[in-house]
């Protein structure tokens, strides 16, 4: 098994039109590139209807993926853009591993969930990624914002908040109680 495929299968590729085409490495850069395309004809849906539709155009894009062992691990792929008519217009496909407007794969956004739940802080997630803390923050509120929206919250009368210092110095413990 070559290594396009053995990529191809830890992505979840199969039953997409997306396939590896290339796998380059760069030890000097410490740094894994995956590139993705699709065959010539291929359909996708419409992001808003649903319906399949022929490629309109594509637009460059690149995520960050988990590292590979000790090496930054990017994926590359022209996304296409599918014309849904005059009623839809041109809309970017999603694609199977990642999150609209992110710049990271999936994967790589469940591992800042899961070092944020852990209690890490954020600096310290970011760092244990190689990524700068507010790229961290803006995926978390994403998350967090989501997580809000799907609380029902109708039968909430009372929050009570109390922070107190667990420890000297900075480290606070925040109490947070629903009635």
């Amino acid at each position: 098994m070559d290594s396009e495929a053995v990529f191809a299968l830890a992505l979840g590729l199969e039953g997409t039109p997306w396939r590896v085409v290339d796998v380059r490495f760069d030890a000097e850069l410490r740094r894994l590139d995956i590139d993705l395309d699709f065959p010539p004809a291929s359909r996708f849906p419409h992001p808003e209807s649903g319906q399949e539709c022929p490629v309109y155009d594509t637009e460059p894009r690149s995520w960050r993926h988990l590292n590979f062992f000790q090496y930054e691990c990017y994926l590359n792929a022209h996304v296409p853009r599918v014309d849904g008519g005059p009623d839809q217009g041109v809309g970017r496909v999603a694609v199977p591993w990642a999150r609209a407007h992110s710049g990271f794969s999936l994967l790589t956004e469940s591992m800042m969930l899961v070092l944020a739940r852990s209690g890490m802080t954020v600096a310290e997630a970011a760092r244990s990624l190689g990524e700068y803390p507010q790229r961290l923050w803006s995926v978390l509120l994403h998350h967090i914002a989501k997580a809000h929206r799907a609380m029902n919250l109708e039968l909430v009368q009372v929050i009570s908040v109390d922070e107190v210092c667990r420890k000297r110095g900075q480290n606070y413990l925040t109490i947070v109680s629903v009635l």
